[in-house]
């Protein structure tokens, strides 16, 4: 006897409504997005956090390279040992520097000048190994980073430190993204740099 309304074909015959096979691929969709969108927040912030790495590389390299060379200074306060540029105080400094490692000032010509600018149009740090007494710009550029955005330099003879403030950023450009933001990130550091060798009086 057959009823009606009953699926009388054998197991291996039957088949999915139309509207089962509808949610059944409006859920399969939502898995998919799903999966998706993880993926796609994940390597985002992978790739943050890389460049915001990167950046903090170059910055922390930048400070690295002026401790090492600024607390080699030398002078007194007859003889300087830091000078900054009178047109760019912020942004330009000029230390001497004990070449031969002796501790003190020497007159024998031992004792050059180095130098550091920062670029604010091109957002480069540059450094000058050999640096004239006089005149500006000084000889041996180096260009040791195209990543700065902001820097400054400050001494104060009575405390005897330089104190430096970088900012860097992945893209300095901005393009297509503008330095801040999650997609170009930027990195403020700051170093207090003692030179033992330059004495307040």
């Amino acid at each position: 006897m057959i009823l009606p309304g009953v699926n009388h074909l054998p197991p291996n015959q039957r088949s999915l409504t139309l509207f089962e096979l509808l949610i059944a691929i409006a859920l399969l969709s939502l898995m998919v997005l799903g999966f998706a969108s993880i993926d796609l927040f994940s390597r985002h912030q992978v790739l943050t956090a890389d460049r915001r790495a990167q950046v903090q590389n170059e910055a922390s390299f930048v400070l690295e390279h002026m401790a090492k060379h600024i607390c080699q200074g030398i002078g007194s306060l007859n003889s300087p040992g830091v000078i900054r540029s009178p047109a760019q105080p912020q942004e330009w400094i000029k230390i001497r520097w004990d070449r031969n490692f002796n501790g003190q000032p020497d007159d024998d010509g031992a004792n050059d000048w180095i130098s550091y600018r920062y670029r604010s149009a091109q957002d480069q740090i540059v450094y000058y190994a050999t640096y004239p007494f006089s005149g500006w710009p000084g000889v041996g550029e180096e260009i040791i980073s195209r990543k700065i955005t902001n820097c400054s330099f400050s001494y104060n003879l009575t405390d005897n430190f330089v104190d430096v403030i970088i900012t860097g950023c992945y893209d300095p450009d901005g393009t297509p993204f503008a330095c801040g933001t999650s997609d170009n990130p930027t990195v403020t550091m700051r170093t207090r740099i003692r030179m033992p060798s330059v004495s307040t009086n």
